[in-house]
Formats: C-alpha cells, structure tokens, sequence
C-alpha cells in the first residue's frame, strides 16, 4: 500500500512501520532479560515459552507441509533441509531462503 500511495518512499515508511516496532521490543526486551536472566522464575518462565515456541513451530510446520505440492521433489526438499539442519547444523536462515528458492525453481 506504501508504494500505491506515495512510490518508493511510501514502501520504505511502510517497511520500517511495520518492522520498526517488533525491533525495538525485541532489543529492549533481550536488555531486560540479560538483567534478570539468573532469576529462578525467569528461567521457569523461560522453560515455558521454549515448549510453546517449539508447539507452534510444529503446527506450523503441519499446517505448511498439509498445503505442500505432494510430488517427490518436496519430499526430497524437506529431507535435505532436514538433514542440514540436524546433522550439518546449518543455520534455518540460510536453509529457508535456499529451500524457498529451490521449491520456487522446481516445483
């Protein structure tokens, strides 16, 4: 919409609205939780939020894989982005791009 109503500086406005606001709470967030980091119920509420994190990330991932084109080449895709992350411990933000780039050219 930022580019429909005021070109290219109408996009980076709207880029920077949008992502500028999660930014800052994220900084200010990690200053607060590297201040009380060492406190027991700080890290219990911590414990929950990595099991609900890795709950919605399998959801998504379910969600995703139930729309996934069901041919041989996504098959593969998931197998070898499996296999980078777990056993070659690549990081996801170089597997996602690449996986997007290879699903987009082959499938």
């Amino acid at each position: 919409i930022g580019y429909k109503v005021a070109g290219v500086a109408g996009a980076v406005a709207a880029t920077v609205g949008m992502f500028a606001p999660a930014a800052a709470l994220a900084v200010i967030g990690a200053r607060l939780l590297a201040r009380s980091r060492g406190s027991p119920g700080v890290q219990a509420a911590l414990r929950g939020v990595r099991a609900a994190s890795a709950g919605m990330v399998c959801a998504s991932a379910v969600l995703i894989g139930k729309s996934a084109a069901p041919t041989w080449t996504s098959a593969a895709l998931f197998a070898i982005a499996l296999i980078m992350l777990t056993r070659y411990r690549i990081e996801a933000a170089w597997i996602i791009p690449a996986a997007g780039l290879i699903g987009f050219f082959t499938c």
